[in-house]
């Protein structure tokens, strides 16, 4: 995930029921990803931060220097990260609540000149 050039990731909590509605986000994005942004590839991650103490550490270090203009953890709701090389380059809460093709047209242009 760090590594990828673009990846969009999906922060995911056992707590919340929210996630679930974001990975169909995901998946959706992935499926269709030939269609929205042709330039290269990108990769896809669910992420869970709660499952690994040393992940923990990392993420708690990334939102810790990341806020507070990313709210990172986005609360439990299932947030999407647009990533270059392990960058945050936007964050999305509630990814769930915009139509696909927003969230389409709104990761080609994160990844654009990339």
């Amino acid at each position: 995930m760090l590594s990828a050039a673009r990846a969009i990731v999906l922060v995911s909590v056992p707590w919340s029921p929210w996630p679930r509605k974001s990975r169909d986000v995901l998946a959706a994005l992935e499926s269709t990803q030939e269609q929205w942004f042709t330039d290269a590839s990108v990769e896809f991650f669910d992420l869970w931060p709660e499952r690994d103490d040393e992940l923990k550490r990392w993420y708690e270090s990334l939102f810790a220097n990341s806020a507070p203009r990313f709210q990172l953890h986005g609360h439990g709701y299932g947030p999407l990260w647009w990533l270059s090389e392990g960058k945050v380059l936007e964050c999305l809460t509630e990814p769930y609540v915009f139509s696909l093709e927003a969230l389409q047209q709104r990761s080609a242009a994160f990844f654009h000149g990339i």
